[in-house]
């Protein structure tokens, strides 16, 4: 039994990843005397990724680990990608929907403050923003309909004007309510992490597009010049789809790729070029 339990507690610590500004920003409350006001957020945040640690796991995702930020948590869930796109949604929506019923639930009550947190923190994480839930739901809505990478750009574009205007409000606040940076922290952070985001997402796709053949479901035909260039026809493709190009000259078929045959066109010779390129 003791050699069991420090076996899970392995588990648990692999499971977990605290960023070293989180520890900072704890003392930081600790010592403004909002120890209380802390716990209380950490609280809610933690039930708001256990809510979409807890879907995943109902749609057979087991391998997931939490991160602890300066501003936050989130889950990282493996193969979440794979998934079909409503289960998907599911997952992202799981964290506000939580937090949204928990303040329903405890308003008229003595725990009103926590309530009220949780409808803060619900509402702000249907933002459409990255890394905000409202930004992963408008992201997989764009990726199902126009491309993964096509929305992976036109959010990063949206979620980085964002961030200024976060920031821009941040220097109004600290002029009205001096020593208030909240906004220019958040405005900075989201900044910061949109950057991450946008190149781990490039990453994400280019890692896991030729493994979801297994989960395909519906096939998608794209029709394309052959001037079409080869990194937009990239933005194009989605995990729930396996695409089949079909080629025109002059208005008549010239060939047809498979999505395999263009991925691999893309690993051996890159994204520049046109389809005309390929053989």
């Amino acid at each position: 039994m003791p050699l069991l339990c420090r076996v899970n507690f392995a588990k648990v610590r692999r499971a977990i990843k605290v960023h070293p500004l989180f520890v900072l920003m704890a003392a930081v409350m600790i010592a403004l005397n909002m120890l209380g006001q802390f716990f209380m957020l950490l609280l809610a945040v933690t039930l708001h990724e256990l809510s979409h640690a807890g879907v995943a796991r109902l749609f057979k995702i087991t391998n997931m680990k939490i991160v602890f930020l300066p501003i936050g948590e989130f889950v990282v869930l493996k193969n979440f990608e794979m998934l079909e796109l409503h289960k998907k949604l599911i997952i992202v929506l799981a964290g506000p929907l939580f937090n949204i019923i928990t303040a329903v639930i405890f308003w008229n009550t003595q725990f009103r403050n926590f309530a009220g947190l949780n409808l803060a923190l619900g509402l702000f994480n249907l933002l459409p923003l990255h890394p905000l839930d409202g930004g992963r739901l408008v992201g997989l809505i764009l990726g199902y309909i126009r491309g993964v990478l096509w929305a992976n750009k036109v959010m990063y574009k949206f979620s980085r004007g964002a961030s200024w205007v976060f920031i821009a409000l941040g220097f109004v606040q600290t002029i009205l309510f001096p020593f208030n940076i909240s906004l220019t922290c958040i405005g900075l952070y989201l900044r910061y992490i949109n950057e991450k985001e946008y190149l781990n997402a490039m990453y994400i796709f280019y890692r896991n597009i030729t493994n979801k053949r297994a989960n395909i479901f519906k096939m998608r035909s794209l029709v394309v010049s052959k001037h079409t260039k080869i990194k937009h026809l990239a933005e194009r493709l989605n995990y729930e789809h396996y695409h089949v190009m079909h080629v025109l000259s002059n208005n008549t078929l010239h060939k047809t790729i498979s999505e395999s045959d263009f991925i691999e066109h893309m690993y051996r010779r890159g994204i520049s070029g046109t389809m005309q390129d390929l053989r």
